[in-house]
């Protein structure tokens, strides 16, 4: 009954096709048309006199990049002397659009080897060396040369073979000030094209990583403190921690290539490849290959996860059951403090002679710095 009484609707004619280019003409004459006349002339003089402008900014910061060399950040002093203040500026080289505030991140960000000043580039090589043993000492990678490259490159899959490169950078120059004027801290990282990995486009590879909370750090921080741990609460950074993963499973994931870099590694020539053995820097599942190897080991110590936190471990008395240690793990940055018993110290030196840790110090000695906070 409800179709017999519904009245008949009219077919709808089909809307004509238009391109992108359209619509925006199409857009601009509609917003013409509800404007002044005097708006009108004053809109289309403005807007092509803005681009202008932007494009002789750009321009005119893009000459002076070419003419000069990239160098950390920079301070500029304003005010006068009884209200000086200084103003944090990008390393040359970079673009930074007029108003946009400078963000911790974008000070650190990668310098490209050809800004790199000529005075610190022998700087930059010591730490590819530095990072090329790393890889070798941790053997995350295997190398194959010659004939056997050759014969890989004819026979593998194309997307199997992935392009591996270095990337630069000054750890100081995001906390580079006239107060404290830190010298270059340079490194080199290879990383791989992980963009490409094809078992990660295919979205077979679980990713993920946990990284402790907010909320496990404060509790973490609370029961420290109220249980006047601080004698034995530690800050510790494992070096080079995502060379140190779970072995790549080639059974389910198949094998997996990179090409050198263009900068020279030590026993690698143009041509051959290396073969990935050990999850590496670059590749999509890094963070989570590092974070299955410490958590297991964490376990084989008798920690375990904490409900409210899976990165907030917890180690417990057996006889007892009482609170012996306690762990945070922010990726290859942690946290632990413990009672200062035998069994829970001993678990924690079996830690630290586990991995190589570059930062291991008592907080009592110093103050810290942790997930951006200063403890």
């Amino acid at each position: 009954p409800m179709q017999q009484d519904a009245e008949p609707v009219e077919a709808l004619e089909p809307e004509p096709v238009v391109t992108t280019a359209g619509v925006e003409t199409q857009l601009e004459d509609e917003v013409d048309q509800h404007m002044a006349p005097e708006q009108q002339s004053a809109s289309s003089t403005a807007e092509p006199e803005k681009r202008r402008l932007e494009d002789q900014q750009v321009e005119q910061h893009s000459a002076a990049s070419a003419s000069e060399p990239a160098g950390p950040v920079t301070w500029q002093p304003t005010g006068g002397d009884d209200a000086l203040q200084w103003t944090k500026k990008a390393r040359r080289g970079y673009y930074v659009p007029p108003g946009k505030k400078l963000t911790k991140k974008e000070l650190d960000k990668e310098i490209p080897y050809s800004h790199i000043p000529a005075d610190q580039l022998d700087l930059y090589h010591e730490a590819e060396e530095k990072e090329w043993k790393d890889w070798l000492k941790n053997e995350s990678i295997k190398i194959i040369k010659g004939k056997d490259a050759t014969m890989l490159r004819q026979t593998v899959e194309k997307d199997r073979i992935i392009n591996l490169r270095f990337v630069y950078r000054d750890k100081n120059s995001s906390i580079r000030t006239p107060q404290m004027n830190l010298t270059v801290k340079p490194k080199a990282r290879l990383c791989a094209q992980g963009s490409r990995e094809p078992m990660a486009l295919k979205g077979l590879v679980k990713l993920d990583s946990p990284t402790v909370q907010r909320v496990g750090i404060m509790v973490f921080l609370q029961l420290t403190a109220s249980l006047e741990w601080f004698g034995t609460w530690r800050k510790g950074d494992v070096s080079s921690a995502f060379l140190q993963g779970v072995e790549r499973d080639v059974s389910t994931r198949g094998r997996l290539f990179l090409n050198p870099p263009k900068r020279p590694l030590r026993g690698v020539n143009q041509g051959d490849l290396l073969e990935v053995i050990k999850s590496v820097y670059g590749l999509p599942d890094a963070p989570r290959a590092w974070w299955e190897e410490l958590t297991k080991f964490l376990r084989k110590l008798g920690f375990v996860h904490s409900r409210m936190d899976i990165a907030f471990l917890v180690l417990y008395h057996e006889s007892t059951g009482d609170i012996a240690a306690m762990i945070v793990l922010h990726v290859d940055d942690l946290m632990v403090s413990t009672d200062n018993s035998k069994y829970a110290e001993t678990a924690v030196e079996t830690l630290h002679k586990q991995y190589p840790f570059g930062e291991w110090k008592y907080v009592k000695e110093a103050p810290i710095l942790y997930t951006g906070r200063t403890i």
